[in-house]
């Protein structure tokens, strides 16, 4: 177990996002953070293959990563982080469905399957137990598969393939806490999502299932609160929506509390649209629709 039964907020940050520019928390807001009795941070550009291994056979650089892990955990946090950001350039094309934005890897070529796993196995075995996991929440250039993907009218391709291939990272990544993780920008029901969770569900049916749902109060619509509360119930997945940064919290925690959902994922500090530092009244924010949350189960 890495998310704790009383975990209701996780702390998003996009640190080096190459849309964005870096941006992190200092070590004195991770520690307020942790004091309220928050416990996770996510850190959605952590890891960009391309950029800790540019060429093939080269030593990955773990520097950035080193000293981010550390930062957090000596605040009292742990760090929830996706990989991988970009794909290595040096993959060869039959590795790619593919090449450009967004770059999808070939679900259907077990070498892909094989390279991701032995990187992902050296990232896990680098850290102590406890202050990381690793997840494979964005398999395609930084998004989960949309409702578009892995078939369009110019791109057609088995759902079966992108199943095995989504189970089979997951089985890697679930050796470290039990848990399985997707994440997503707005509630779809694309044509491979019930085939996917079913998989997952198949493949670990004890495991705690977990989803992020980033714009769900952005595209807050019957259709899309019914969709998700079916998917709740029938995977047992809780899901983490997106509060709209702090501002967001104080409007949308009743209405989590009354859809079931079981948190947030926060981006205090988000470029653009929040202040460039943590606040007090940010924290206040966070502590309270934590409680509120917890309160309610």
């Amino acid at each position: 177990m890495f998310i704790e039964p009383d975990e209701h907020i996780i702390i998003m940050e996009v640190g080096h996002n190459i849309n964005i520019g870096p941006h992190y928390m200092l070590p004195d807001e991770y520690k307020q953070i942790a004091d309220i009795g928050l416990k996770t941070v996510y850190h959605q550009a952590a890891i960009d293959w391309n950029k800790m291994q540019p060429t093939e056979g080269a030593e990955i650089d773990f520097s950035e990563l080193d000293a981010y892990i550390e930062t957090v955990t000596r605040a009292g946090l742990k760090a929830l982080i996706p990989f991988f950001y970009h794909p290595p350039e040096w993959w060869p094309d039959d590795w790619f469905m593919i090449r450009s934005w967004p770059s999808i890897p070939n679900y259907a070529n077990a070498l892909v399957g094989g390279a991701i796993d032995a990187f992902a196995k050296k990232i896990i075995d680098r850290y102590p137990r406890g202050a990381m996991q690793l997840i494979y929440a964005i398999p395609a250039d930084g998004e989960f598969p949309h409702e578009f993907w892995p078939s369009t009218s110019t791109l057609r391709f088995l759902t079966e393939y992108l199943t095995n291939f989504l189970v089979g990272r997951q089985m890697i990544l679930s050796e470290q806490y039990g848990e399985i993780w997707t994440a997503y920008h707005h509630y779809t029901r694309p044509q491979w999502f019930e085939e996917v969770h079913d998989g997952l569900r198949d493949a670990l049916p004890d495991s705690a299932f977990y989803s992020i749902q980033f714009t769900h109060f952005v595209h807050h619509r019957k259709a899309q609160r019914d969709a998700l509360a079916w998917a709740r119930d029938k995977w047992g997945i809780k899901y983490f929506a997106g509060s709209e940064y702090c501002q967001g919290l104080a409007g949308h925690t009743p209405l989590a509390i009354q859809e079931g959902i079981w948190g947030f994922i926060t981006a205090p500090l988000y470029p653009g649209a929040c202040p460039e530092r943590l606040e007090p009244w940010m924290l206040t924010e966070l502590e309270r629709a934590n409680k509120a949350l917890q309160r309610s189960g």
